[in-house]
């Protein structure tokens, strides 16, 4: 029986200018469908990608934006069954899918890859897609961030057999998912307002890896100790597996790695055959995601494609551009350069702040952080407070918070401040604005400016780029 989804002619989204709701409706306005949608009225990074999309979005929730000849209602996990067009939907007794519900649709159509973890989804996603496209597999894809290869948009509506998508644990969203294949870039506590510990989350993703078919294939990096629990649990699993990392213990493997003049190289040793690789984007960890996608590639196409395979591969990886808000370098204002970044977990940060220092060692690194959500900020405090020691100064703003949580007493961006001035000289707690002041009256200096985070910080580092 065919789904409701695939049927409808018109679908309405709720919540519209989520990433991964506007890729989804950029691929199903590519099937021929009548989109429609709404949202908050608040600027987003994806308001041009649905204007360039000639999608009609009101900048409201009310059950007259609900257009009569509505078939389906696709909603933002975001929203909860308070939000008066869901309640207006199920009135009516439209067909109702949340995001992850109807991403799970979509990944039946094809053969689907899957990229999971804690960190480098949205990278990973993208530079897999682009990979496939360049080994002419010309593939369908949803990636959380704008892509400038595919034209600034944040999906691709190819014919091909494959559809890559990233996939999120939170709610473990991603058990609507069907997979092919899984890349799993890593595994760390996080969401820790669903999930109880560690355990919990390594489970998750246990249940996502069985959700593969026998014929299907799972990716995933070694160097992670979850992920190595994770593999240590699936050791009669019927899959094809392939580990890599830099751990001597990987399959595929990340060696020789050395970053200088802007620059990234490094192997990869497959048995006794290297292959060399470049990236002109900064981050040791973008060089693993990279190693990913490899994996993947030679998993599924080494056979058919052999030598012209890592040809390919070493183009791909090396033209890649990145994408929106994941270590994309801005400009320069004055003197200064400006980066923007969508970490938001004290891992990613450390590990974009030691990516920036290594490719840019000379200059006084500025860092704008926005935390986001409170019972992240909670969970991980002194892990936030420790996670800037690469930084020269940093800055830190108010929380960011979600829509599904409420305050929590005594976990503010002041106290986070605080809390990181016990490990760091030069903290300051500013307002946006203050902030955006303070880097244009340091625009004669050698200096990197940084807005790092998921709220919406990112604001100060694009301003500065129009900034008269």
């Amino acid at each position: 029986m065919t789904s409701p989804l695939l049927q409808a002619q018109h679908i309405h989204f709720i919540g519209i200018k989520g990433w991964g709701m506007t890729a989804l409706a950029q691929i199903l306005k590519s099937l021929g469908k009548h989109i429609t949608g709404s949202d908050v009225n608040e600027k987003f990074l994806t308001d041009a990608i649905l204007a360039a999309l000639a999608i009609p979005v009101v900048e409201s929730f009310h059950p007259d934006n609900i257009p009569p000849e509505t078939e389906v209602i696709i909603a933002s996990a975001a929203w909860g069954e308070d939000n008066p067009e869901i309640k207006a939907a199920r009135a009516r007794g439209i067909a109702f899918y949340h995001y992850p519900q109807a991403l799970g649709e979509i990944s039946q159509l094809k053969k689907s890859i899957g990229v999971a973890g804690t960190h480098g989804k949205t990278t990973t996603t993208a530079l897999l897609a682009l990979a496939l496209a360049d080994l002419g597999k010309d593939p369908l894809a949803i990636v959380g961030s704008q892509v400038p290869q595919f034209n600034n948009m944040n999906a691709r509506s190819g014919k091909g057999e494959y559809f890559v998508a990233e996939t999120c644990e939170y709610r473990r969203h991603f058990l609507n998912f069907h997979p092919f294949g899984l890349i799993i870039t890593n595994i760390e506590e996080d969401h820790l307002d669903y999930f109880h510990d560690l355990s919990d989350i390594i489970s998750a993703f246990k249940e996502y890896v069985t959700r593969l078919p026998d014929n299907g294939i799972l990716v995933a990096c070694i160097d992670s100790p979850a992920v190595k629990t994770l593999l240590s649990e699936l050791s009669s699993n019927p899959r094809k597996v392939l580990t890599y990392g830099e751990s001597p213990e990987a399959d595929i493997r990340m060696v020789n790695y050395t970053v200088g003049n802007e620059l990234q190289s490094f192997q990869v040793q497959i048995g006794d055959q290297l292959h060399a690789f470049e990236m002109l984007i900064p981050g040791k960890h973008n060089c693993l995601n990279a190693t990913s996608v490899i994996a993947m590639c030679y998993g599924l196409f080494y056979a058919e494609k052999q030598d012209q395979l890592f040809s390919t591969l070493q183009q791909t990886i090396k033209n890649f551009a990145s994408t929106t808000r994941r270590l994309q370098r801005l400009g320069n204002y004055g003197k200064a350069l400006v980066y923007d970044d969508f970490g938001h977990h004290p891992t990613e940060i450390k590990a974009t702040l030691n990516a920036l220092k290594a490719f840019y060692p000379e200059r006084k690194l500025i860092v704008s952080f926005m935390p986001h959500t409170y019972s992240r900020t909670q969970a991980l405090l002194e892990d936030f407070a420790q996670a800037f020691s690469d930084a020269d100064e940093v800055i830190i703003h108010d929380i960011y918070a979600s829509a599904r949580e409420k305050p929590i007493p005594g976990v503010t961006g002041d106290n986070l401040a605080k809390r990181i001035g016990n490990y760091h000289p030069q903290v300051k707690f500013l307002t946006p604005g203050e902030t955006e002041q303070y880097i244009v009256s340091q625009k004669d200096q050698d200096a990197l400016f940084l807005t790092i985070g998921a709220g919406d910080n990112w604001k100060i580092s694009h301003s500065l780029m129009n900034y008269d």
